[in-house]
């Protein structure tokens, strides 16, 4: 169900945000593009209360300079989303990754807001089927080229931002990056020390400290495979193997953290 403003004020009052205001033309123009509004709006799950704004997001640089009835073009909305996005992933990372450093959580954060993998929520919301190109950029495939697909994203979610604010943009944003960001957990979590990680966890949760140990050793003499057995109070939660005991103690750990649902 696609939330609609409801709203006042808050970290960000959208009655703030100064608009010029419409010919008639524009507005007939805004009009004949509802079906394309409501393709969006079912797509980010957000109803826009300024469908010109959602118009905007979805129209290419090309097309406003071959229509005159519309002059805008989603630039100026992608500066917008391209802002907010990075505050609102830098934000995620942080909260779901407390013990990673500054260094790696501006990797992920890279990652997660890259030109290919928000051409990938594009590709999948249909955001290039819905955008408003000219026609040289539509014979030369505009609707697939990930810089563009990437645009429409960050475009959507500054236009979201103005028509809303900061905590309806941010739900959006989230729900649209969901994957993403489980990725870039998941990853992190590798990244991280998951001993040190666990350990915390189990600490501040059940003020035990978790054990491990080797239960089996395999291979040859050159070349040994270590599985070990990571318990808590003498019930096993992980086990893990590899080349050597420290990284069999790592992945035990992680698999510890996963079965009791504690987070890198």
């Amino acid at each position: 169900m696609a939330m609609r403003c409801s709203e006042g004020a808050g970290l960000f009052d959208p009655s703030e945000t100064v608009r010029p205001s419409l010919t008639a033309e524009q507005r007939g123009f805004v009009r004949e593009q509802q079906p394309a509004v409501e393709r969006l709006e079912a797509a980010i799950g957000y109803a826009f209360a300024a469908p010109e704004l959602a118009v905007e997001a979805l129209t290419h640089p090309s097309f406003a300079a071959e229509n005159r009835l519309h002059a805008g073009h989603y630039q100026r909305l992608e500066f917008v989303g391209d802002a907010f996005l990075g505050m609102v992933v830098a934000r995620e990372l942080w909260h779901r990754m407390p013990t990673l450093p500054e260094g790696q959580l501006s990797r992920l954060r890279a990652e997660v807001i890259s030109e290919p993998a928000l051409a990938e929520v594009a590709r999948r919301l249909g955001l290039g089927k819905m955008a408003l190109m000219g026609r040289g950029e539509l014979r030369s495939a505009g609707t697939e080229k990930d810089a563009i697909l990437a645009d429409l994203v960050e475009a959507a979610l500054g236009a979201v931002f103005l028509d809303a604010g900061f905590e309806h943009a941010y739900r959006v944003t989230v729900g649209l990056l969901g994957e993403r960001l489980e990725r870039a957990n998941a990853e992190g979590a590798g990244a991280a020390d998951p001993k040190s990680a666990l350990q915390e966890h189990t600490q501040a949760s059940a003020k035990r400290r978790p054990d491990y140990a080797l239960v089996e050793t395999r291979g040859p003499a050159h070349e040994p495979w270590f599985v070990v057995s990571c318990t808590l109070s003498g019930v096993e939660i992980g086990r893990g193997e590899g080349k050597t005991r420290r990284l069999a103690e790592r992945a035990a750990a992680v698999a510890g953290l996963a079965t009791i649902g504690g987070k890198v």
